[in-house]
């Protein structure tokens, strides 16, 4: 753990996962003594096995969900910028479009809407 803690980022998600639970009688270390260690690092305990597949799914799920909880706040913050960036690009293409719209001038019948919206609005 103290690897973990020194080399990997600061919020990684870490749990233990006590594989080869479908050897029973075999194991070396047991269910309670990994839960036991798990407590004691506060970490997530898991009992799988890749042979039949027991656990893992679930293994992998509890993971996914821990990161995505607690990337979701710097993703949030990162689509935000992303979309104030683009709400002052599109607002910069409208100013561009209303002034090469606005340089007919007027007609007989006055001046042109684009000219008229660049007047009021830009």
């Amino acid at each position: 753990m103290q690897d973990i803690h020194d080399k990997a980022p600061k919020d990684v998600k870490v749990v233990l996962c006590g594989n080869k639970s479908d050897l029973g009688e075999e194991r070396v270390v047991t269910a309670a003594e990994g839960g036991e260690l798990a407590e004691e690092f506060g970490i997530p305990y898991f009992e799988a096995s890749a042979k039949t597949g027991d656990n893992v799914s679930l293994l992998f799920m509890d993971l996914t969900k821990s990161i995505k909880e607690s990337r979701l706040p710097r993703l949030l913050e990162f689509d935000s910028s992303l979309s104030s960036e683009r709400r002052r690009k599109d607002a910069a293409k409208s100013h561009e479009s209303a002034f090469r719209l606005g340089r007919g001038g007027e007609s007989k019948n006055g001046p042109s809407a684009a000219t008229t919206f660049e007047s009021c609005c830009l």
